[in-house]
C-alpha cells in the first residue's frame, strides 16, 4: 500500500539480529560493515544507532533517516514504523520513541549519504519535483503529511506505546450520562470493567461522565469532552443511566461491529411505552412520511435475530466508532428545532 507497509513486511520476513533500512537513495559509506561490527561489539539488547546521512537537520529535526537497529528492539515495539502512517512523520516516530526509550547509540561521525531529490550539497532544493519519481510525489503528498502530523500528534500524547502481541491497543470510551447509579447498573459496569480487562487486552478503557439536567445538553458535553482527548478513542459505548449492560450483550455489540466495518455503530434497544401510551413498543423504529414522527419496530421485533437498520429511536446502549461522532459534528446530540 505504502512505503510504511512495505519495510513492516520486510520486516516481518527478515531474520538477522541486526536489521537496516534501506532505500534507493540511501549509501553506505566505506568500510560499514566493519565499522558497524566494532560499534556493536560493546552493546547488546535493544539498540538503535543513529547515523549521519546528510539530510539537512537531520539530528535537530528528530527524524532518523536510515534506521539500524537491533532484533530485539523490533520485537520490543512489534514494528519498525507504526502501521497508520503512509510515509511522512514515520521517521520522526521511530526516532522520539528511542529516544523516549533511552536505546539510542550515537554514531553521527558514520556518514551514509542520503541522496535525495529535496535537496543538493546539503540544502533544500526547490525544484526538487522535477527530478522526483511517482513513488517520491505520492509518499510527499499534502495528504501523507497531514496523516502524519495527525498520527505522530497522538502518538507522542500517548507516550509512543508498542504493539501488544502484534495488536496496537484500541481505546474504548465508557461514556455514562448520569448523576446517581442504582446498584445493578454500577454491578453491571464493574463486571464490563473486569471483562474488558481480562478478556479484551487489545483495549484501553476510558471513561466519560456527565450530568446536567437536561439530556440533549449532557450527551453534547460528553461529545465535547471526547473531542477534547488528545488520543481519541476507538469506540463509544454509551450507556444510559436506567439501563443494565451484561457482558453477554456487550459482546454481541462488539461482535456485530467488528463484523460490519462499513457502519458507524451497533445500537441495543429496551422497551418504551407506545406514543398512545398504551402499550410498550421497542425503542428504535423509522422515520414517517412526514419525517416528524416516527413508526417504532413491532413487537414482534423483540424475537429477530441478527442486526438490522433503523432510522431514528432513543439511545439506552449503543456502541459506535469514534469516527460517527466526527461525522455528526459540533451539535451532535442537541435537538433539531426545525422541522
Amino acid at each position: 500500500r505504502c512505503y510504511v507497509d512495505g519495510v513492516n513486511l520486510a520486516a516481518e520476513a527478515s531474520t538477522g539480529s541486526i536489521l537496516i533500512v534501506n532505500a534507493d537513495d540511501q549509501f553506505a559509506c566505506y568500510n560499514w560493515d566493519a565499522k558497524l561490527k566494532d560499534l556493536l561489539g560493546r552493546f547488546g539488547g535493544a539498540w538503535v544507532i543513529e547515523i549521519s546521512t546528510g539530510t539537512p537537520n537531520e539530528h535537530e529535526r528528530g527524524v532518523m533517516v536510515m534506521p539500524i537497529f537491533s532484533r530485539a528492539r523490533y520485537e520490543q515495539q512489534g514494528f519498525v514504523f507504526y502501521s497508520e502512517y503512509e510515509s511522512m512523520f514515520a521517521d520522526n516516530d521511530f526516532c522520539e520513541s528511542a529516544r523516549q526509550d533511552g536505546v539510542v547509540i550515537a554514531a553521527r561521525d558514520l556518514m551514509f549519504p542520503h541522496r535525495h531529490p529535496m535537496f543538493e550539497n546539503g540544502e533544500w532544493s526547490r525544484d526538487w519535483e522535477e527530478r522526483a519519481d511517482v513513488a517520491l510525489r505520492a509518499q510527499n503528498r499534502p495528504e501523507a503529511y497531514e496523516l502524519g502530523k495527525r498520527v505522530f500528534a497522538m502518538r507522542k500524547a500517548s507516550g509512543f506505546p508498542p504493539m501488544q502481541h502484534g495488536v496496537q491497543k484500541r481505546i474504548i470510551a465508557l461514556c455514562l450520562p448520569g448523576e446517581r447509579f442504582e446498584g445493578p447498573y454500577f454491578d453491571a459496569i464493574l463486571d464490563l470493567w473486569a471483562h474488558l480487562f481480562l478478556n479484551h487486552p487489545e483495549f484501553e478503557i476510558v471513561k466519560v461522565r456527565q450530568y446536567t439536567t437536561n439530556p440533549y445538553v449532557t450527551r453534547e458535553d460528553m461529545r465535547r469532552a471526547l473531542a477534547g482527548m488528545v488520543r481519541k478513542p476507538d469506540l463509544c459505548l454509551w450507556i444510559d443511566d436506567d439501563n443494565v449492560l451484561s457482558v453477554q450483550h456487550f459482546e454481541q455489540l462488539l461482535q456485530g461491529l467488528d463484523a460490519h466495518p462499513e457502519v458507524d455503530g451497533v445500537a441495543a434497544w429496551c422497551w418504551i411505552h407506545s406514543p398512545w401510551k398504551t402499550g410498550f413498543v421497542p425503542s428504535v423504529g423509522f422515520w414517517g412520511p412526514d419525517h416528524l414522527h416516527w413508526d417504532p419496530m413491532p413487537a414482534e421485533f423483540s424475537h429477530r435475530q441478527g442486526l438490522e437498520p433503523f432510522e431514528c429511536g432513543g439511545l439506552p446502549c449503543i456502541l459506535m466508532r469514534y469516527s460517527a461522532l466526527e461525522k455528526a459534528g459540533e451539535g451532535a446530540f442537541l435537538p433539531i428545532v426545525d422541522s
